[in-house]
């Protein structure tokens, strides 16, 4: 009985720790996917910075460079810099000392 408690309580401490931060960092992705709009400056997930020229349900095209313009995947699109993206509240104490650095 005592090891069907800590079982329970192991997966309860799993989900709190990995299950849930997950699913909430996939729903702020999927929120701002949803923001962006043509000619706003993205990074893609491989670190290629550039502007949107067009976007639709599945993919984007991305103006890496005056006429040099590449088809991305829609979900591999990461961050717009300088637009924030993660609530100054969700910051751990980690990041905040990395950044002053």
């Amino acid at each position: 009985m005592g090891a069907l408690i800590l079982l329970f309580l192991m997966f309860g401490l799993m989900w709190l720790l990995l299950i849930r931060p997950q699913k909430a960092q996939l729903q702020r992705h999927k929120a701002f996917l949803e923001t962006l709009k043509p000619g706003d400056d993205v990074m893609t997930a491989g670190g290629t910075l550039g502007r949107l020229v067009a976007l639709d349900d599945t993919e984007g095209r991305l103006e890496i460079a005056p006429g040099v313009v590449v088809r991305v995947l829609k979900q591999r699109l990461l961050a717009v810099p300088g637009r924030p993206t993660v609530a100054a509240d969700e910051l751990a104490v980690g990041d905040e000392d990395a950044d002053q650095q």
